[in-house]
């Protein structure tokens, strides 16, 4: 074998690999941004206050496709989420502060998520050096 069908015999073995690996990256990065959900929902719900249980319950994740994008969401449909969240007039006493949950929990799934991210692309990498 020459030097030129060993190196076309390389680069077809390399472009295995690369086609290999591109299967692989929707599931590697929605995997990722379920993770990241899941932090990220976990933390919300350790945020939000607890008289009956049902704002903390309704939390909900979802992680969408869009065109080559990814979106991770963290939802509450609980009709009183926005007023714990962001504060509320009291009456004549005056104002009820905001929790800030969502706000301070998005942080922890920003952070999950750039994490995530870096793995599933760190295990892309090594699929396509193998």
């Amino acid at each position: 074998m020459g030097a030129l069908e060993q190196q076309l015999y390389r680069l077809q073995k390399w472009k295995m690999r690369v086609d290999r690996a591109r299967n692989g990256v929707d599931a590697l990065y929605r995997s990722a941004g379920e993770a990241a959900a899941d932090k990220g929902l976990a933390a919300v719900r350790a945020l939000t206050p607890v008289e009956t249980g049902r704002l903390q319950m309704g939390w909900q994740k979802r992680v969408s496709r869009t065109g080559s994008s990814y979106q991770v969401s963290l939802l509450n449909e609980v009709a009183y989420a926005p007023y714990v969240e962001f504060g509320h007039r009291a009456g004549k006493s005056g104002f009820v502060p905001g929790r800030y949950m969502m706000s301070r929990g998005r942080i922890a799934a920003q952070t999950a998520l750039a994490m995530e991210v870096a793995r599933a692309e760190a295990k892309i990498l090594t699929q396509v050096k193998q």
